[in-house]
C-alpha cells in the first residue's frame, strides 16, 4: 500500500540503487552449475492466460539495478522469473557473462500457447552505455535481450541515449534479440549483436517502436546469426507487436492478433526513425512463417537498411545444426512440475468429456427416432448451408493467409523503406529493397503439392469456395424442388404425439433450434 492508501506495485526480488564497482558472482560454477536465483514463476503465471488477467504486469523482477556504474554479473542461473529476469536501468560499464535465464512451463522444444502464457518473462533488459553481455543462454517467453531507453532520463541530456553495446555468443529462444520497445523522446544507437544461435525461437531479430514522438534507432548491426526453425517472424523491423492490457488484441501500436484476425491493426509509427540498420550473414533455416515483416510509416521511412547475405533456407536441414543441449549448455532445460498447468488440463479434459458425452447421447437418441426422417431434414440442411456459407470463406481466408505468411520466397510486409539495399547472397530480396545481389542467387521454394505457396493458397481457397457453393446449391434444390416426401414411407404416429406438439424431447424442430 502506498502513502495515499492505494494499492502499490510489488517490490522487486533484488533492487540495487546507484551501485559502483560491484560484482555479483558465484564460486560454484557457470550457469546451471552456478548460483541460482529462483523466482518460482509458476505461482505468478498461474493458470495459463487466467493468471495474467489477475496480475497483469504487477509482478516482481528478479534483479533490478538502477543507475549502476562498473557492474559485473557472472556465473548465475536466473530461474522462472515472475516478470522480467533482469533490468539494468541507465547503467554505465556493465558486463554480464556465463549466465543463464530459463522461463519454461513445458518440456516442449518450442513455444506453444501454454509456454507463452508466462508473459513478460524478459531476459536481459538494459539501458545505458558501454555494455558487454556475452557467453549467455536464454530460454524464455518474451524478449531474450531487450535494449531499452533510459526510463527516467532527460531527453536533452547527452548521457540519455542507450548506446555502445555489444551482445555476442548469446544462444537464445523466445522473442529474440530485441531493441525496444522504444517510446517517446528516446535514442538507441551503436548496438551490435553477433555470433549467436536462435534455436526454435518465436521471433528472431526484433526491432520495435511503440507509440512515440522524436524517437530513433540507429547504427545497428546483427551479424553471424543462425536461426533454426523459428516459429513466427524471423525478422521484424517495425512497430511493437504487443498489447500490455487485458485485451490481448489491443494494438500498442501493432496488435498481436495481426494479421490473423480481421480488423486487427498494425501500422508504422510517425516520428520514429530507423537509420543505418545492417543485417550481415544471417541464416534462417526452415521458418514456420516465412521471412518476416519490415514496416515503417511513409512519413518516417527507414533509411540506410542493408541486408548482406541474409538467407532463408525453407527446405533442407543442415547437418551442422546444433542440438538443444549443445545450444544451451548453461541451462538445466528440465522443467519442474507446474500444478497450475495440471489443474487447467484436468478441468479442460473434464469439460470436454462431459460435453462430448452429452452431445453423443443427443445424436444417438435423435438418429434412432423416426421423426428425424422428415422433411425438416431440408431445413437442417439449409441451416448447415448458411453456416457453411459464412464459415467456409473465413476458413479459406485463414488458409490463404497462413500460406501467404509462410511463403519462403518473400517478406509478408515490406513498406516504408527508403534506399534499402540487398547485397551478397541475400535471398529472398525484400520487395521494397534495391537488388544488388547479382544474377543466379535464387533460393529453394517449398510449397504444398509441389506448388509455390501462393499458388497453393489460391487453389485451397478455390476448392473451399466451390464446396461452399455446392452445399448451398444442394440445400436450395432440396428445399425448393424436392420436399423428400417421396423418399420415405409414412410412419404411424406414436401414442400421445401429434405433428404440431411432439412430446418426445428429440425432434427435428429441436435440432434446428
Amino acid at each position: 500500500i502506498d502513502d495515499g492508501g492505494k494499492k502499490g506495485r510489488v517490490l522487486e526480488c533484488l533492487h540495487f540503487y546507484n551501485p559502483v564497482n560491484v560484482t555479483l558472482t558465484s564460486s560454484l560454477g557457470r550457469g546451471a552449475d552456478g548460483g541460482v536465483l529462483d523466482g518460482s514463476g509458476a505461482a505468478w503465471w498461474g493458470v495459463p492466460f487466467v493468471g495474467y488477467l489477475i496480475h497483469v504486469e504487477d509482478r516482481p523482477r528478479l534483479l533490478h539495478v538502477t543507475n549502476g556504474t562498473q557492474i559485473l554479473l557472472e556465473n548465475w542461473l536466473l530461474l522462472d522469473p515472475p516478470y522480467w529476469a533482469t533490468m539494468f536501468d541507465n547503467v554505465t560499464g556493465l558486463e554480464v557473462r556465463y549466465c543463464g535465464i530459463q522461463a519454461r512451463r513445458t518440456s516442449n522444444e518450442g513455444h506453444g500457447l501454454t509456454d507463452l502464457s508466462a508473459f513478460n518473462t524478459d531476459g536481459f533488459d538494459v539501458s545505458g552505455r558501454d555494455v558487454w553481455i556475452h557467453d549467455c543462454n536464454v530460454w524464455n517467453q518474451d524478449d531474450c535481450i531487450a535494449v531499452k531507453a533510459c526510463s527516467d532520463c532527460d531527453p536533452d541530456d547527452p548521457l540519455a541515449p542507450s548506446e555502445n553495446m555489444l551482445f555476442e555468443r548469446i544462444n537464445a529462444s523466445g522473442m529474440g534479440l530485441t531493441i525496444g520497445s522504444i517510446g517517446n523522446y528516446s535514442t538507441v544507437r551503436n548496438i551490435t549483436f553477433r555470433d549467436s544461435v536462435l534455436y526454435k525461437t518465436y521471433k528472431g531479430i526484433y526491432m520495435k517502436f511503440r507509440h512515440s514522438n522524436r524517437t530513433s534507432i540507429s547504427d545497428i548491426v546483427y551479424e553471424n546469426v543462425l536461426m533454426v526453425e523459428p516459429e513466427q517472424w524471423p525478422i521484424w523491423i517495425g512497430p511493437a507487436q504487443q498489447a500490455d492490457t487485458r485485451n490481448p488484441c489491443h494494438a500498442n501500436p501493432c496488435s498481436i492478433c495481426w494479421p490473423s484476425l480481421p480488423g486487427a491493426v498494425c501500422e508504422g509509427q510517425t516520428n520514429s526513425t530507423y537509420l543505418n540498420i545492417t543485417l550481415r550473414n544471417v541464416t534462417i533455416e526452415r521458418p514456420a512463417e516465412g521471412a518476416g515483416v519490415i514496416m515503417a510509416n511513409a512519413n518516417s521511412p527507414m533509411e540506410g537498411v542493408v541486408f548482406d547475405s541474409v538467407r532463408v533456407d525453407p527446405c533442407d536441414s543442415s547437418k551442422t545444426d546444433p542440438t538443444l543441449n549443445e545450444t544451451f549448455p548453461l541451462l538445466p532445460l528440465r522443467v519442474r512440475r507446474d500444478s497450475y498447468i495440471e489443474r487447467s488440463q484436468l478441468l479442460a479434459f473434464a469439460a470436454i468429456l462431459l460435453l462430448g458425452t452429452a452431445l453423443l447421447k443427443k445424436i444417438v437418441s435423435c438418429a434412432l427416432h423416426p421423426r428425424w426422417r422428415t422433411r425438416r431434414t431440408a431445413k437442417v440442411a439449409s441451416v448447415v448451408a448458411a453456416v457453411s456459407a459464412v464459415g467456409i470463406p473465413l476458413a479459406a481466408r485463414a488458409v490463404h493467409l497462413s500460406l501467404r505468411m509462410s511463403r519462403p520466397d518473400g517478406y509478408f510486409v515490406c513498406e516504408g523503406v527508403k534506399a534499402g539495399v540487398a547485397t551478397g547472397r541475400t535471398w529472398p530480396v525484400p520487395s521494397c529493397f534495391e537488388d544488388h545481389t547479382g544474377p543466379g542467387l535464387n533460393g529453394p521454394v517449398c510449397g504444398m503439392l509441389g506448388l509455390k505457396p501462393a499458388a497453393g493458397a489460391w487453389l485451397t481457397s478455390a476448392v473451399l469456395i466451390f464446396f461452399a457453393a455446392l452445399v448451398v446449391f444442394v440445400s436450395w434444390h432440396v428445399e425448393r424442388h424436392d420436399p423428400m416426401d417421396r423418399y420415405f414411407v409414412a410412419l404411424p404416429q406414436m401414442q400421445g404425439e401429434d405433428d404440431e406438439n411432439p412430446k418426445n424431447a428429440c425432434s427435428a424442430h429441436s435440432l434446428v433450434d
